[in-house]
């Protein structure tokens, strides 16, 4: 079986494309909370004023799953500029079978709502939905994932109004996930497989949930080829639609960028701001640019 090249050189892609702010913040990073920085899930508390740091492991990826030096702990870095912190979350969780097992390459979102991170998928995934209350610093008990969901790495996720999106990745095996797109029901748990997007399933794309509440997918690249994919969607969580976005110039970003929602007093439905990732025509090759998209 030819892995997809996700698998293939996430290690090497790692400790070839490291740059000197990357290595200043690897070093804030071990000597604050010796958290592992690859495959790690991020979100962000906007009522804490803080990251959250989730998973991840120091040298690994999802085609040796190495889980020996895998985590399963919480760090979370203030946005004042004071020393990243381990939250004893194992030591706040009165029920130990709440707490996911160590892993990395799994997604997690933060409902504002409710003040949980939601995770789900990895190399380490079981069928469960593990779910963290960023206010009381714990893991609450898990919700019980339909078979075959939770079961990929390279997916992305998102929550916009209630709902927790998780779309495309790769399968345990290797292979497309059976069910590209599905969403979870936050209040009442409730899982949905929703209709299979008018594209070709992808892993190490960029779900983002703009301000106005839609999500934005981008970037990414095929399971069974590996080629990039240079179309960008919108998905309107109202009228369940997908609508392609017309963009010009895109770059050929298979995998490994990171993106995050804008919007402004001129421009209320905004977009999505990326930076970094990897191309296709050389592997190890992080692009040193901003990507400014805007949906409206």
């Amino acid at each position: 079986m030819r892995l997809p090249r996700h698998h293939r050189h996430q290690h090497h892609r790692h400790r070839i494309a490291v740059s000197w702010l990357s290595i200043a913040l690897f070093s804030t990073l071990v000597s604050g909370c010796k958290e592992p920085i690859v495959g790690s899930s991020v979100v962000y508390d906007p009522v804490a004023g803080q990251a959250l740091y989730f998973g991840g492991a120091s040298c690994a990826s999802p085609a040796t799953s190495n889980l020996a030096t895998a985590s399963n702990y919480i760090c979370a870095q203030p946005c004042n500029g004071k020393d990243i912190e381990f939250i004893d979350a194992q030591g706040h969780s009165s029920d130990t079978s709440s707490i996911p097992p160590p892993s990395n390459f799994q997604c997690c979102a933060l409902d504002s709502n409710t003040s949980q991170m939601l995770c789900i998928g990895g190399v380490a995934a079981l069928d469960l939905l593990y779910r963290f209350d960023v206010r009381k610093s714990m893991w609450i008990p898990p919700v019980s994932v339909p078979n075959g969901l939770a079961q990929r790495s390279g997916h992305s996720c998102a929550v916009s109004k209630g709902f927790f999106y998780v779309l495309g990745g790769i399968s345990l095996g290797g292979f497309d996930v059976s069910v590209p797109f599905y969403s979870f029901n936050v209040g009442t748990q409730a899982f949905t497989s929703m209709p299979t997007p008018p594209f070709a399933n992808r892993y190490g794309h960029q779900l983002v949930t703009l301000p106005d509440g839609n999500l934005f997918v981008g970037f990414g690249a095929l399971v069974s080829s590996s080629t990039s994919l240079l179309d960008s969607w919108t998905f309107n969580v109202i009228t369940q639609s997908w609508a392609s976005l017309p963009t010009t110039n895109s770059l050929s970003i298979a995998d490994g960028s990171s993106c995050t929602p804008w919007s402004s007093s001129a421009n209320s439905v905004g977009g999505v701001f990326c930076f970094g990732g990897v191309t296709t025509s050389v592997v190890e090759a992080v692009l040193a640019e901003a990507v400014i998209l805007a949906v409206a």
